[in-house]
Parts: C-alpha cells; sequence; structure tokens
C-alpha cells in the first residue's frame, strides 16, 4: 500500500521553479505566480499558474501546471500547516476566484493542507537509488523484467544519455515526432499533445536539469524518455516509443539505464510517475512498479476563493454538470465537443453529396 516520504523542509524542486512555470505559461498562454506566505509556524513557498478566465475581464483562476507542486515548507518544523486563509487573501488580492493544486507525492506535502481540501486522485511510484553495477541492478529485477532487459540487449538496443545542453534540432525533432505519434494513436486529450514549441522550451529553460535517453536500433530512434532532476530526486517527466520496435522492449531499457545512471550519479529517488486511474491495478501503474516497489499517493485539491462567483460563471457558461474544476478547462472541452460534432456533420454531408 502507499509508502508516505516524509516531509522535506526546504527542499525545492523542479516542478515548483520558476523556469518550468515559464515553460507551461507560455503553453497555456497564462503568467507564474510565486508566492511566499509566512506564518507563525513557519515560511511557505506555492508556485501557481494564472491566467484571465475567457471573455469575463480581469477575472482569474490559478493552477499548478502540470507535474507535481503544492507548498512547500522553507522554514518551519514538520507539524506546520499551510495558512490557508492567508493563501486564500493573497489569491483574492489578485482577483483569482479558483486554484487547482497538484501536490507533490514525493514529498507528501499534501500533510501540510487542511484535510478537508484534499483528495486522493492516484497512485505514483518511486524506486530508491543506488550505486550498482548493472549486474546487480539486473539481479534485483524480477525475472520478467530482467528477460526484458537480457532481450533489448540481444537485440542491438543502444542507449544514449544526451543532458539538456547537449540538444540539438535533430534530437527535439526526433523526440517529437515520437511523442506526437505516441499520443495520437492513444487517442490522448489534446491537451497533453503539446506543440514543439513546449518540448523545445524543456530545454531552453531547465538546460543542465534535463536529460533525454535515446533508445536505437542501429540509426533509428525507437523510444525516448525526458527526466528532469533535483539535487537528490530524478522525474521520469515525458516518454514515447514506437510502437513497431514494442518487442525490443526500449521503455523498460531505457528505465533499467536511468536507474543505473542516476544511482552510479549519486541521486537518492527515481519518481516513475502513476497510472490512469486511481487504482492499483492500472496496467500503466503496474508497468511502473515493474521498476519501483514504493507506492506513493497522489492527492489534488480544489480550491474556491469565490463561491458565489465560480458558480454564477459556471451557470453562465452552461458548463454547471462539466467535471473539469477550472473555468478555462471545461470551456475548452465544451468547444472541442462542439468542434468535434461540426466535423462529425460535415463529414456525414461530404457523404451525402459524393
Amino acid at each position: 500500500m502507499a509508502e508516505k516520504e516524509p516531509i522535506l523542509i526546504g527542499v525545492d524542486t523542479i516542478y515548483t521553479s520558476l523556469n518550468y512555470l515559464k515553460i507551461w505559461g507560455e503553453y497555456d498562454n497564462a503568467e507564474p505566480l510565486e508566492l511566499l506566505i509566512s506564518s507563525d509556524k513557519g515560511v511557505f513557498k506555492i508556485s501557481l499558474l494564472y491566467k484571465k478566465i475567457n471573455s469575463e475581464g480581469e477575472i482569474y483562476e490559478s493552477y499548478v501546471p502540470y507535474g507535481y507542486g503544492g507548498p512547500i515548507l522553507i522554514e518551519g518544523k514538520e507539524d506546520a500547516t499551510f495558512p490557508v486563509e492567508l493563501f486564500l487573501l493573497e489569491l483574492r488580492k489578485r482577483n483569482i476566484i479558483d486554484c487547482f493544486i497538484r501536490f507533490s507525492p514525493f514529498l507528501s506535502n499534501h500533510l501540510l493542507f487542511p484535510q478537508e481540501l484534499i483528495e486522493l486522485n492516484r497512485y505514483t511510484v518511486s524506486r530508491r537509488l543506488e550505486s550498482l553495477s548493472k549486474e546487480d541492478l539486473l539481479k534485483s529485477l524480477s525475472k520478467g523484467t530482467k528477460w526484458s532487459i537480457k532481450k533489448s540487449m540481444d537485440l542491438g538496443v543502444k542507449v544514449l544519455i544526451l543532458n539538456g545542453i547537449q540538444i540539438n534540432p535533430i534530437d527535439l525533432e526526433n523526440f517529437y515526432n515520437l511523442y506526437y505519434n505516441n499520443m495520437k494513436l492513444a487517442n490522448a486529450d489534446d491537451y497533453y499533445y503539446l506543440n514543439y514549441k513546449c518540448v523545445e522550451n524543456h530545454f531552453k529553460y531547465l538546460g543542465n536539469f534535463i536529460d533525454l535517453f535515446v533508445a536505437k536500433v542501429k540509426d533509428e530512434w525507437i523510444a525516448s524518455s525526458i527526466f528532469l532532476k533535483d539535487d537528490s530526486i530524478v522525474h521520469y517527466h515525458l516518454s514515447a516509443s514506437d510502437y513497431r520496435y514494442s518487442k525490443f522492449y526500449p521503455v523498460d531499457r531505457i528505465l533499467f539505464e536511468a536507474i543505473n545512471f542516476y544511482g552510479n550519479e549519486g541521486k537518492q529517488l527515481l519518481h516513475l510517475g502513476g497510472g490512469l486511474e486511481l487504482d492499483l491495478s492500472d496496467s500503466l501503474l503496474n508497468f511502473k512498479m515493474k521498476f519501483g516497489k514504493i507506492v506513493n499517493e497522489f492527492f489534488i485539491s480544489k480550491v474556491i476563493v469565490d463561491e458565489k462567483l465560480y458558480k454564477y460563471l459556471r451557470a453562465k457558461n452552461k458548463i454547471e454538470n462539466s467535471k473539469y474544476f477550472l473555468i478555462n478547462d471545461a470551456l475548452k472541452r465544451k468547444l472541442w465537443k462542439l468542434v468535434e460534432i461540426l466535423n462529425i456533420i460535415i463529414t456525414k454531408i461530404k457523404k451525402v453529396i459524393a
């Protein structure tokens, strides 16, 4: 079951850095917002993006972008609690009426928030890292995982490791093509397709704190993964593969090489992320559990700052029943649905005419 990591004091992460906010701020057309909030129990930092609600003048909403965030305890003791009322006050000053928070399961910082304001969203997986030879690392894996790694080696898969400052336009294009094709095959939500600029900005803004692992057969890219780096924690951030080469087990191999590389580099933890559902039998979660046995709880919070205005705007825009908490997200999905319906109608008309 879920293992809680201790709350780490004074530990910032790449996900709460200004440069990370800039990546997603440009992608979402939103502005970074870094708040320092002090109480008698401690000093907290929380990093957000905020943007105007479409067609509503100077009314805003805020959120933690893709990845992880939540309050960071900069100074204080482990029994400190996040001063929610002071946080709400800071949001009100900026005409922000709601806030969606994704906590950091590898920090357990949801414990800083009042229990009534958080909800379990899904599980994620971590692995503790140590300096090991590849032979000893193989011995630590299950029989099936060990077989897939050896199979990959026998089939001639090579893994290259490129630091962010080494990346060139051809590397970017190769990764992006793999990633885009994966999203297309998975019929992913439009938001997760990303654009080339968003991927490029990861390397532009994160530089030395990002690595690209590439699995190749001869000169062909068959899989690639982006890892983000803190002082002691590494994050498996984005990954893509060519399904035609699935029997070469390139993703398994990349994760094996990453565990070996970062363990010998002195990193302490690899956070592999989670599955697609709040379900311990989720297939993606179980794939990641082949490489890590620590199961973390990933919490979110849906904070309404101005309840009256929030409900009014949802009713005004006819999105009261949308599953999306943020108004902009609900409006965007409503528009996408209308476009989808329109395309179906156009297709039917074309068939009738033909």
